[in-house]
């Protein structure tokens, strides 16, 4: 998928893309193989899935027909069983995704929660505006 083309048009296959990874099998190993062989970042690896899916699109849209799932061997299956097969030969581990992800994390609590980034009192930021009317950020 390239940056060419209108935005809703390659948002909604982007979400589509997305989607599909989660239920066929078919895409779902390219997104696994992208993610974990390759090391690429979700994003582009779901990109990658959108790539692959546009023939199936164009397919279905010419021959007026649905679109059907089929697993590995090329038989055809229910949703249902697309997403079972997913979730068990293409589960991307949370290291990969830790360690691909590009966002920093922030610490977590005893609750597993995040810890908020500033707390109330002295090291809170404080707002305030000046006698010359200027707003001043200070660190007190």
């Amino acid at each position: 998928m390239t940056k060419a083309g209108p935005n809703i048009a390659k948002g909604s296959l982007y979400l589509t893309a997305n989607t599909a990874r989660l239920i066929d099998p078919q895409l779902g190993k390219v997104y696994y193989e992208q993610m974990v062989v390759h090391g690429n970042p979700h994003t582009k690896a779901v990109c990658r899935v959108a790539t692959a899916l546009i023939p199936r699109i164009l397919r279905v849209m010419k021959e007026n027909r649905d679109y059907v799932i089929y697993d590995l061997e090329g038989n055809p299956i229910s949703r249902k069983e697309g997403r079972k097969i997913v979730k068990e030969q293409f589960f991307v581990p949370e290291e990969v995704r830790q360690r691909l992800s590009n966002r920093k994390r922030m610490p977590l609590n005893k609750k597993g929660r995040t810890k908020p980034q500033y707390t109330r009192g002295s090291k809170a930021p404080q707002i305030r505006v000046d006698s010359s009317r200027r707003i001043v950020l200070s660190l007190n």
